[in-house]
């Protein structure tokens, strides 16, 4: 009985071992199972959703980082053009009054030579002190006026006008000087366009290069990228000079990056207010005729005319020289079709005609004549 009983005891130690074992190897099967697929979908989600995060912040970075070079070059253009404008305010004429700039290059950008909006104009609204701004344009033969430009009437700042002599020729010191010229655009008697320039600034300075860009304009039916910039000291009244810049669009025949002092031979110019002094004979008198005789006659002349009708004026003078001719009206110098600089023939002649305005008030007017440092006088009568 005992024996049975201690059979008993050994069969049911036994069985409990044998389950406790098989209970752990079944654990342990269980933990050296391989990913079911559920979980590898998981384990996969989150995989790719920790590379899409990753992207997201690479790409917003990138974002970021691109907006904030566009951000910098920005700010880097206009420092630097707010740089070389207090350079020119700041620079004082040393005898050269046209100099050119960055190797003659443009700084214009991309944008700004984009001929998406067509051929345009725009001006800057005047300042505190009434003062002009930058002009812009992207220049067509098509913006080009057709009819003659009447006189100028409104005054820009620092407009003290006077005639004035200087060695011994006697003029008017200041024009109503176009930032963009009329021939370029028909702009006339618009303040955000007229600013107040010496005689030499606005002819025969700014007129060269309105004349190269009219001529290219007129021969191709192309685009000029066009900016002039007027540069003021502090709170004058009257520009130190024009920053002129130019660009033709479909090919690179016109470039030009120049400054143009607002200067005047022999005369002090206080920038405060546009009043002027001239200075002593000493000064006036260093520069002479490049020849002391004579080789420039008027030889024909039609100078008695009603307004709208045609003035011509013709000289004789030395073979394939060049020539200027300026109508003064009581506003100031004119700039109608006809009147532009010209080179004299194998023969040594030199005409112009143009036409007299219909708004031209009756009464004299110089027409003042230069041909190889030479100066010669007439006179319109307008009845």
């Amino acid at each position: 009985m005992k024996t049975f009983k201690m059979r008993n005891i050994s069969f049911t130690l036994l069985f409990t071992l044998m389950f406790i074992m098989l209970s752990a190897c079944s654990d342990v099967s269980n933990q050296s199972k391989p990913t079911t697929n559920d979980q590898k979908a998981t384990t996969t989600t989150n995989v790719k959703s920790d590379v899409t995060q990753s992207s997201r912040v690479s790409s917003n970075s990138e974002a970021k980082s691109s907006t904030n070079v566009k951000e910098d070059s920005a700010t880097t253009n206009k420092i630097n053009v707010e740089n070389q404008y207090k350079t020119l305010a700041n620079s004082d004429f040393k005898g050269k009054q046209v100099i050119i700039l960055n190797n003659n290059h443009t700084t214009f950008s991309k944008k700004d030579l984009s001929l998406a909006k067509g051929s345009w104009q725009s001006f800057s609204n005047l300042d505190s002190f009434n003062r002009v701004g930058v002009a812009n344009a992207m220049l067509s033969k098509s913006l080009m006026p057709r009819e003659d430009r009447e006189p100028l009437y409104v005054d820009p700042t620092g407009w003290k006008n006077k005639k004035i002599t200087v060695n011994g020729k006697t003029e008017w010191l200041y024009n109503r000087c176009h930032l963009i010229g009329y021939q370029l655009t028909g702009e006339n008697n618009n303040l955000k366009n007229l600013m107040t320039g010496t005689r030499s600034l606005n002819d025969p300075d700014m007129l060269v290069y309105e004349n190269k860009v009219a001529s290219y304009l007129k021969t191709t039916n192309h685009h000029v990228r066009y900016q002039v910039e007027p540069i003021f000291r502090g709170n004058e009244l009257v520009a130190r000079g024009v920053h002129m810049q130019a660009k033709s669009i479909e090919d690179n025949k016109i470039e030009f990056n120049i400054y143009i002092f607002n200067v005047e031979q022999g005369v002090t110019i206080n920038y405060a207010d546009g009043s002027s002094r001239v200075q002593s004979a000493a000064i006036t008198n260093n520069v002479t005729s490049s020849s002391n005789t004579s080789s420039l006659n008027v030889s024909k002349s039609e100078l008695a005319v009603h307004p709208g009708d045609k003035a011509t004026v013709s000289v004789k003078t030395k073979p394939h020289v060049q020539g200027t001719i300026e109508v003064d009206y009581s506003s100031g110098p004119s700039h109608s079709s006809g009147l532009e600089p010209k080179t004299s023939d194998s023969n040594g002649n030199i005409s112009w005609t143009w036409t007299v305005g219909t708004r031209t008030n009756p009464g004299t007017y110089n027409v003042n004549i230069n041909v190889n440092g030479q100066t010669i006088t007439k006179y319109l009568v307008v009845k």
